[in-house]
This record gives C-alpha cells, sequence and structure tokens, in this order.
C-alpha cells in the first residue's frame, strides 16, 4: 500500500541497537560509469525476492535472504528505471511494473525479468501520446515514482517541466 510501514515486531526499540548487516547489494554494476548516482528506493520484498531499481539503469530482483542476485533488466537506450522503486502485479503470472525517466511504463515477468510481451511493444508503453502531450510534442515527460496498480489499472503521475514548453 505504499505505506512504508510494516507490523512485523521482531525489531524493537529494545534490540534495534544490536542489528548487524547480512549482506550488502552494491547497485553500480562492474564497468559502469565513474560516479555516484543517488537511490531514493523502497525496496519492495515479495514471496522472498526483493525487487529495486538502481540508479545505472537497471531493474534487479534479489533473495532477500542472501543477497543474491536471481535476475537483473537493463533499461534500453540508456534510460533510468524510476529511481523510487517498482511496483508489484500479482496476476496469473506476477509482473513487475515500472516507469522510466523517458517516459515510458516497462513491464517484467517477475520470476525472470523479461519484458511481458503483451504489454505495450515488447513489454513497454510509451506515454508520449497526443492525448497525454496536449499539443506539446517536446515537453518533458517521465517518472519518478513507482506506479500504484488497482485490480488491473496502472495509475502513475509523472514528473512535468517546469519552464515555458516548446
Amino acid at each position: 500500500g505504499d505505506s512504508r510501514y510494516s507490523p512485523l515486531a521482531q525489531i524493537t526499540a529494545a534490540n534495534v541497537a544490536g542489528l548487524k548487516p547480512v549482506w550488502t547489494f552494491h547497485m553500480k554494476p562492474p564497468g559502469a560509469r565513474d560516479g555516484f548516482a543517488a537511490s531514493q528506493d523502497t525496496p519492495l520484498v515479495v514471496g522472498g525476492i526483493m525487487y529495486i531499481s538502481t540508479p545505472y539503469g537497471r531493474v534487479v530482483a534479489l533473495d532477500a535472504a542472501t543477497g543474491l542476485q536471481r535476475w537483473a533488466y537493463q533499461v534500453p537506450a540508456g534510460d533510468q528505471p524510476a529511481t523510487r522503486g517498482v511496483s508489484y502485479w500479482p496476476g496469473t503470472r506476477p509482473e513487475i511494473v515500472f516507469g522510466t525517466r523517458a517516459g515510458l511504463l516497462t513491464a517484467l515477468h517477475a520470476e525472470n525479468g523479461a519484458p511481458v510481451m503483451g504489454f505495450g511493444k515488447q513489454g513497454i508503453l510509451d506515454l508520449h501520446s497526443d492525448a497525454v502531450m496536449q499539443g506539446f510534442p517536446k515537453a518533458a515527460l517521465g517518472i519518478t515514482s513507482a506506479p500504484v496498480i488497482y485490480r488491473n489499472l496502472i495509475i502513475t503521475g509523472s514528473r512535468n517541466q517546469e519552464t515555458p514548453q516548446q
């Protein structure tokens, strides 16, 4: 529910000081460009698998208990997934859904990270339609947060240009 709240009670004020890291995952893959990219990702854990978006153009699935990578999806064309997270759709074949800085919506199969071929064009839906752009085809449109999924409906906002549009 995007509440950032867990009803779990294993960690308390009395024992939090004794916690120790179990595993670490480095978002920057080997061979990535130099520099630091910020992330505001809220990891999503479903069925023992943690799904994250990285500021290095990837969405990754990790074993939540061990931190071992199960799969990684490289967003095409140098685009970047929303760095605040991804969403999960529990349909017949569960999917991970996320937006990108370039205004694309992507659906991947949760078990292996492969694009959902029946979604958009080979798993990617371009949100730059005439209905959305309202006569401003060069206006900036990008998705910065995880979409909300209600039943079979994806609801998302976008980052909008703050200066005059051409």
